[in-house]
């Protein structure tokens, strides 16, 4: 009988869960920035709501690289791992999974309101490896290109037994590209530099007349340098770094619920990208729904967090299923 290994090797496999590990990790700390955005409803700004528009056209990239790295590993017999430690983040927690080579530093990944420093961690996560200057930092794109393409260039059995996730209508530009070839998988890396970091330092666009997730960061950092956003009337004042043993109690049960929807969410997506028969993300689109309600509950719940002038913010972690808030 044919086994994951006979087709895929432990380091390719490994690196692929670690690539999808770095897409995931990125998505709780730009929705908690994207949260901490007043709407326009609220007293939030134009400039505000345009942040916010930014900040989520690259969530919605990072979820469709997620599905793209997916139907690479899927295609060649591996098996995604995204609630299994070391893949699981846990904040503050580097940005890829397992460790790097020595000698070359991560980012670490923070959860923060809208501020300076938050967009500054944005950054250094797109960092675009033209703009590397000696700085040691192992960029996402580097990690693309020097520890998955060139296994992806071997002689490799892209095979079908597990069918791939179908194309959807994607909310952000790209196309989930269904992995069955060496051409495919390339293709499918290709899009994901692009989207990340741009094609070179004077090429800032993925291609597809959309700018690479650096640039896009770096204009919001500049509204706030250029005095467009306004970090005091524009933003909810959530906590940086947010733990729940600080939370008072009812601040606590509020996060454990957040916390119980998001573990189903990453159940829900383990479940849809390692499945035989994948379906498209209906259920996982309600739980986002879900998570976006609960994170505002919890915001205004229980007053500011004890000893401080900050509202609470959730905390994603990952719950067992059977310690979950029904």
């Amino acid at each position: 009988m044919m086994t994951d290994t006979d087709i895929i090797s432990t380091t390719l496999q490994n690196n692929l869960r670690s690539a999808m590990a770095a897409e995931l990790t990125t998505i709780p700390t730009y929705l908690y920035t994207y949260w901490s955005i007043k709407p326009l409803n609220d007293g939030g700004s134009q400039a505000g709501a345009q942040a916010a528009q930014t900040i989520m056209s690259v969530i919605v990239e990072e979820m469709l690289h997620m599905g793209l790295v997916s139907n690479i590993l899927n295609s060649l017999g591996g098996t995604p791992a995204l609630t299994e430690s070391p893949y699981l983040p846990q904040y503050p927690c580097p940005l890829l999974r397992p460790p790097i080579s020595e000698g070359e530093i991560d980012v670490e990944v923070k959860l923060g309101r809208l501020s300076y420093d938050s967009i500054k961690n944005f950054l250094s996560i797109e960092f675009p490896e033209y703009y590397d200057l000696c700085s040691g930092i192992l960029t996402l794109g580097q990690f693309y290109e020097q520890y998955i393409r060139p296994e992806l260039t071997e002689d490799l059995n892209y095979c079908s037994r597990r069918k791939q996730l179908p194309t959807f209508d994607n909310p952000g530009v790209g196309t989930l590209i269904q992995v069955g070839c060496q051409q495919d998988a390339l293709k499918a890396v290709d899009l994901i530099v692009k989207q990340g970091e741009g094609f070179s330092k004077n090429e800032h666009e993925d291609g597809e007349h959309e700018l690479a997730h650096f640039w896009k960061f770096l204009g919001v950092y500049r509204a706030i340098e250029q005095g467009f956003l306004n970090l005091d009337t524009d933003v909810y004042q959530v906590i940086d770094a947010p733990y729940e043993h600080e939370y008072n109690p009812e601040q606590q049960e509020a996060n454990q619920a957040f916390n119980s929807t998001y573990s189903n969410l990453l159940d829900e997506l383990q479940s849809t990208f390692s499945s035989n028969h994948p379906e498209v993300f209906y259920k996982s689109t309600t739980l986002m729904k879900q998570l976006n309600r609960q994170a505002a509950v919890l915001r205004n719940t229980g007053g500011t967090v004890p000893d401080t002038d900050y509202l609470p913010g959730p905390t994603f972690e990952y719950i067992p299923a059977g310690e979950r808030v029904n």
